[in-house]
């Protein structure tokens, strides 16, 4: 659990943006799945004003994991040497990453143990910007394992789509 400091030179605020919900100027309410109160207040942004740095121009797309990935970097995926991610000149902007799971199990064969992996639960989300095709890196990993181990056994399975951001 991160503690943000209160830091009137340099405060952290989170903007979140809805519809059909309607607030007073400032309140109080309970927030996040721990349901720890949060105070807010109510403001709108210029038309202009843009939450990202994310250009208009620039492909951004986002990668679901439909199963659990193992990536040997914890959470971050390898770009120059995982093979299905290598080729296409990305670069990871965000993401959403769940609590890591544990991955092992008991080789029949070998009748000992598999070694045990923390692994990206399924649900997570990544943000990359290219300058390549989206529709030509869906074709590639649409329905396909990008897990750096055990890609064979079903994890990483991922799906992507395009980001109005």
């Amino acid at each position: 659990m991160l503690r943000l400091n209160k830091n009137k030179d340099n405060p952290i605020n989170l903007v979140i943006e809805f519809e059909g919900l309607e607030l007073k100027e400032t309140g109080l309410f309970k927030f996040g799945a721990e349901g720890k109160f949060i105070n807010y207040t109510k403001f709108s942004l210029p038309d202009d004003f843009k939450l990202t740095n994310f250009k208009h121009t620039e492909s951004i797309f986002r990668l679901y994991l439909a199963t659990p990935s193992i990536f040997i970097n914890g959470s971050k995926p390898d770009l120059t040497n995982n093979e299905k991610l290598k080729n296409f000149n990305l670069e990871l902007v965000a993401s959403a990453v769940g609590k890591p799971i544990n991955i092992g199990g008991f080789d029949m064969e070998a009748k000992k143990p598999k070694k045990m992996y923390k692994a990206v639960p399924a649900g997570s989300v990544y943000y990359f910007r290219t300058n390549n095709n989206i529709n030509d890196i869906a074709k590639v990993l649409n329905g396909n394992s990008i897990s750096e181990v055990n890609a064979n056994e079903g994890f990483g399975i991922c799906y992507i789509g395009v980001t109005n951001a």
